[in-house]
C-alpha cells in the first residue's frame, strides 16, 4: 500500500509510536489514512460507539464501518487485513458495507423529492400496521358503548386530540379520556 501522509499525520504517528500501538482509520474510497492515539478517538471521529470498534478489532483484527472506513491497529498493515479470510468473507456475505447506499447529493435529491409528498390514509395505515412498535388501542365510548380501534397509541391520541403520552397514562391507570375508555387490544 502506497499512501502519502501529511506532515501533521507523520508527526502524530511518530508521537504515537513512542507511546505504543495506535489506531489507523483508512478511508477505503479515497485511500486516505488517519491515525488516532486510541480507539476512543477513532470512534469519536467515525461517530460510532468505541466498544463496537474495540470488539471487532479484538475478534477480527479490523472494523469496517458503513461509511467506507476500515479501522485497525498500527501493528497490522492494511494489506494484511485485505488478505484476511474474515475480511473477504465479510465483504462477500455483505456482513459489512464499505460504501454508503446513497451519496450525500443523492440523499438530498431524494429528500427534496419526498418533501411535498403526502401519504394516503391507506398507505399510513399499512405503514402503521407493519410497525414493530405499534400497539393496537381500543376506544369505547362511555355513553354509546361504540368501539373504535386504532393501530397505535399515536393515532388514538390524534383522534382524541391529546398527546400520546397522555393516552398511555390513561391506558395504564384505567382512566377515561374525553368520554372514552381506553384499553390495549389483545393480540391473540
Amino acid at each position: 500500500m502506497n499512501n502519502v501522509l501529511s506532515e501533521e499525520a507523520r508527526l502524530k504517528i511518530a508521537i504515537s509510536i513512542n507511546q505504543g500501538v495506535f489506531t489507523l482509520v483508512h478511508n477505503v474510497d479515497t485511500g486516505e489514512v488517519l491515525s488516532f492515539v486510541s480507539i476512543r478517538k477513532a470512534a469519536e471521529f467515525l461517530g460510532v460507539h468505541q466498544s463496537s470498534i474495540a470488539k471487532s478489532v479484538q475478534l477480527k483484527g479490523f472494523f469496517c464501518g458503513d461509511k467506507g472506513y476500515l479501522v485497525y491497529k498500527s501493528s497490522t498493515t492494511a494489506d494484511e487485513i485485505f488478505s484476511l479470510e474474515s475480511y473477504k468473507e465479510a465483504i462477500s456475505v455483505k456482513d459489512i458495507r464499505l460504501k454508503a447506499k446513497h451519496s450525500e447529493t443523492s440523499k438530498e435529491l431524494i429528500r427534496k423529492a419526498n418533501l411535498d409528498k403526502t401519504l394516503s390514509e391507506e398507505t399510513k395505515q399499512k405503514i402503521s400496521l407493519n410497525s414493530k412498535n405499534a400497539k393496537p388501542v381500543l376506544l369505547t365510548n362511555n355513553e354509546t358503548k361504540e368501539r373504535l380501534e386504532f393501530p397505535s397509541v399515536a393515532s388514538a391520541g390524534k383522534f382524541l386530540n391529546v398527546d400520546e403520552s397522555y393516552v398511555r397514562r390513561c391506558i395504564s391507570s384505567n382512566r377515561s379520556c374525553k368520554g372514552y375508555t381506553l384499553s390495549k387490544k389483545s393480540t391473540r
